[in-house]
């Protein structure tokens, strides 16, 4: 009830979690607002050090992973994050669609002006056994403005490994 709206915090307990909520231990990561709408999820490694996959909201619209080493439960600079870079390399792999219009129509319908890919939505992470994050996450793609209406065009699942 106290936490700050639209911020990623690290909840925390290692003992009478279910029974006792006041051991809960709640760090704010310092993270932008808005980070991990539309998807985060966390998986903890070997050692039991947190690390986390997240969406990164519109104007970003990235995959992005977090991670901690030490002093996890207790400050936000033991944390880390970086931005993936996988709405870049789906345009760089597949392109983007060709301009839809109808300048023959009348009236005629100019082209969509907009098509971009959107990325990180749902993320799942996992680990492997070296302890590399494998996220898997979904794309879209996305096209509209001026005469046309926004909407997604096409769903893609996509699967990223990241050296730890």
């Amino acid at each position: 009830g106290n936490l700050t709206p639209n911020q990623l915090h690290y909840l925390s307990c290692d003992t009478s979690c279910a029974q006792q909520l006041d051991q809960w231990g709640v760090l704010d990561l310092g993270l932008p607002a808005g980070y991990g709408e539309e998807g985060v999820d966390l998986a903890l490694d070997g050692q039991n050090r947190p690390r986390i996959a997240l969406h990164v909201p519109v104007p970003v619209d990235e995959l992005a992973y977090a991670w901690c080493d030490t002093q996890c439960e207790g400050a936000s600079q033991g944390w880390q994050s970086k931005l993936l870079p996988s709405a870049k390399a789906a345009e760089a792999e597949m392109g983007l669609p060709a301009r839809m219009g109808c300048p023959e129509c009348l009236p005629p319908i100019p082209p969509c002006p907009n098509a971009y890919w959107q990325a990180g939505f749902w993320p799942s992470i996992t680990l492997d056994r070296n302890g590399n994050p494998v996220i898997a996450y979904e794309m879209q793609l996305q096209a509209g403005g001026g005469a046309c209406s926004v909407g997604v065009m096409a769903r893609v699942p996509r699967l990223m490994t990241v050296a730890q």
